[in-house]
């Protein structure tokens, strides 16, 4: 794959591809009892539920 995208996965399980450039916002949800812990990534218009950390997807935007 290009060094301009990143693979994630999402909380269900769902691999998607994004442009490393056209991420706008990462924000981190923390875990309730209900629902797990997760990232809110917001591309374009789109959000999206990314299973990890914001230190682990930013890490990955900046290599």
């Amino acid at each position: 794959m290009s060094k301009k995208y990143i693979e994630l996965k999402t909380t269900d399980n769902t691999t998607i591809v994004v442009r490393k450039e056209s991420v706008d916002v990462l924000e981190e949800s923390p875990a309730s009892s209900r629902v797990e812990g997760h990232v809110k990534l917001f591309v374009a218009g789109f959000k999206f539920a990314i299973k990890g950390s914001v230190k682990e997807i930013l890490a990955q935007l900046e290599s």
